[in-house]
């Protein structure tokens, strides 16, 4: 999630062509740290692929900002970096994408190599993310009982 409104969002992607804006929340860890780092995004100028970061607006009006893990015509299969689950999202509800982000101030660019190597970890880890989730519910049920 953003801290800005949708509003404020479309607006300075429509009138600056970018935002730079403080993250919320944990569905992106390692890669984005809840309330720390910032991302810029930037209005979609290219056709998305496959482990592109986008910014999106849900029915409810929230704002998300996930990575892309399947394309399927006029829809993509979304998901966290930190999660499991897959989000569907049409084309329409994509707003921009991530082009750089920001840790500490200092700022990270996209075409980085360690970057790279981070998309695969992530891509390849995500089955594990699954049993993961399924061993922290297990361990919750043991301690409740």
């Amino acid at each position: 999630m953003l801290l800005k409104d949708s509003r404020t969002i479309k607006k300075e992607l429509a009138n600056k062509g970018f935002i730079l804006t403080t993250i919320s929340g944990n569905s992106m860890k390692p890669l984005l740290d809840d309330k720390k780092d910032s991302v810029y995004i930037e209005p979609l100028s290219k056709p998305l692929k496959r482990g592109d970061v986008i910014l999106y607006e849900r029915a409810s009006k929230q704002l998300v900002l996930h990575r892309i893990v399947k394309i399927r015509s006029n829809t993509y299969y979304v998901s966290g970096d930190n999660q499991y689950s897959l989000e569907r999202v049409k084309k329409n509800q994509v707003l921009g994408i991530m082009t750089a982000y920001y840790k500490k101030e200092n700022k990270k660019e996209l075409n980085r190599f360690i970057y790279t190597l981070y998309k695969i970890f992530i891509k390849l880890t995500r089955p594990y993310r699954y049993i993961k989730l399924k061993w922290n519910q297990r361990q919750k049920t043991r301690i409740n009982t």
